[in-house]
């Protein structure tokens, strides 16, 4: 798993499209729809998110594949990533309280 540097996740999320299909030199920014602006068909998404959730430790669920934008899934991720590290530190805490 990938350590989040804050501000970055757009551009790690570019990386990971770009190793996973080929951009045929389109420009990706961060208000590029997925489908609309890069042409790719539920397949290569799906394959993204595949590769999304395995570099981050999160489930995207894959309705969001309607017209996402790369700003709308880095958000996303963002937030699933804040939402499993607050429920692992609970269950931890949970952990260790009866440890002792």
């Amino acid at each position: 798993m990938t350590e989040v540097v804050k501000g970055s996740m757009v551009e790690q999320i570019k990386k990971i499209i770009s190793k996973t299909i080929s951009l045929n030199d389109l420009e990706v920014t961060e208000n590029s729809a997925l489908s609309a602006d890069l042409y790719l068909n539920s397949l290569d998404i799906f394959e993204i998110f595949v590769n999304l959730e395995t570099e981050f430790g999160i489930e995207i669920p894959f309705f969001m594949s309607k017209n996402v934008t790369i700003k709308e899934l880095a958000d996303y991720i963002e937030a699933a990533i804040k939402r499993r590290d607050i429920k692992n530190k609970l269950v931890f805490n949970k952990t260790a309280k009866h440890q002792i």
